[in-house]
């Protein structure tokens, strides 16, 4: 590949896969190739020593570990392809590549006391002292789950401290776990972005057949 059209990708990146709703996208130009269905799913890493997976064009199995088919613990929420979002074209009869669900409210469950770190490390605006005593074996932040309540009460998606904190460590060597999301500015598009660090080892399934999302809480917790 020329390097210059490497420029701007994340470091040891090889390229990249468009996966959104355009024609040109990967898993429409399979679609068309092969008649099979428009849909595909994807898990991505939370390490780089880990693989992340992407299964194109296949409803189910998905498996991880042998025997273990992970199709069936997704929850589906309905896809809302007509939304017009900050990556819509300047053209109005273009709807946005992006793909968009209904959020109805937004939980937390449970409490601990931390020890905030002042200031906070940018971009974030909340960060807390690192207490290994407050982690899990795995070293994950033992912090109240986020449960993101879709079109009914039963159709939660549960962010664990794995996918909701990020560890930071600073110039000044202090070491701080910190609120994984940030500010959209004065005039977002869209309320939310679900963004990498959330989608980190869970499971999600685009179903642009039945107009749907299928996803899991973290496969690692």
């Amino acid at each position: 590949m020329r390097l210059d059209m490497q420029h701007g990708l994340a470091g040891g990146s090889d390229g990249l896969a468009s996966l959104g709703q355009y024609g040109h996208s990967l898993p429409a130009q399979l679609n068309k190739s092969f008649s099979s269905p428009q849909i595909f799913a994807i898990c991505l890493p939370s390490s780089s020593k880990d693989p992340g997976l992407v299964w194109f064009n296949s409803p189910c199995p998905y498996y991880l570990s042998p025997g273990i088919d992970l199709s069936k613990s997704l929850t589906y929420t309905p896809l809302i392809t007509a939304a017009r979002g900050s990556d819509t074209q300047i053209y109005y009869f273009y709807p946005s590549p992006g793909y968009y669900s209904g959020l109805t409210s937004i939980k937390e469950a449970g409490g601990l006391k931390l020890s905030l770190i002042q200031p906070a490390v940018k971009p974030f605006k909340v960060c807390y002292a690192v207490d290994e005593k407050q982690c899990s074996g795995a070293g994950d932040p033992l912090v109240p789950t986020i449960d993101l309540v879709l079109q009914s009460e039963e159709v939660i998606w549960r962010i664990y401290g794995s996918n909701s904190m990020v560890r930071v460590r600073t110039k000044n060597k202090d070491d701080a776990w910190c609120l994984g999301f940030v500010d959209g500015g004065d005039a977002p598009r869209t309320s939310i972005i679900i963004g990498g660090r959330q989608l980190e080892d869970n499971l999600l399934q685009f179903d642009l057949e039945r107009g749907r999302l299928g996803f899991s809480s973290s496969l690692v917790v």
